[in-house]
């Protein structure tokens, strides 16, 4: 289950780095949270109906992920590594309109991710600073909300270290 929750989460990430082919206030959006540390909160629903949820911080150098179980764990990489790690990855954006997340007004996109490993297509919610305050998306059977928060970011204490990337 660990196994499955840190790629999903990989996933997810790659989503919200990669940018290469979208639209202008998209592709700005999604670097900044790409380059930004950031607490996230993801539901997410598999093929069977289980649903779970699980956190994520992300630092300038270190992951910490928060499975199901409540325990937390480390792994060593940085922003730079997971943007680097998306270079080829093929992003497509496309606006569809005007929302709020948490009263915040954002705008909203279409958005497909297409790598050797998976594709994953979803919705993502940019505020005025450009930075990406909701995903909703789904990959292999899996859906998924994640919701991003800039002003919480404190790595736990008693996270687990996994091996690096």
């Amino acid at each position: 289950m660990i196994n499955q929750s840190i790629r999903v989460f990989f996933m997810m990430a790659a989503a919200c780095v990669a940018v290469q082919v979208l639209a202008e206030d998209c592709a700005t959006a999604v670097w900044n949270s790409g380059t930004t540390p950031v607490s996230t909160t993801t539901t997410q629903v598999d093929s069977k109906g289980k649903t779970s949820i699980s956190r994520t911080v992300q630092t300038m150098t270190d992951k910490y992920i928060q499975t199901e179980n409540g325990q937390w764990h480390s792994v060593s990489i940085s922003m730079k590594d997971l943007i680097d790690d998306r270079k080829s990855t093929k992003v497509t954006c496309r606006r569809i309109g005007s929302d709020t997340v948490n009263g915040v007004p954002t705008i909203t996109y279409d958005v497909r991710e297409e790598n050797e490993d998976a594709t994953v297509e979803g919705k993502i919610w940019t505020s005025r600073e450009n930075r990406v305050l909701k995903f909703e998306g789904g990959a292999e059977g899996v859906r998924f909300t994640t919701m991003y928060d800039y002003a919480h970011v404190t790595p736990p204490a008693d996270a687990m270290p996994l091996s690096s990337h």
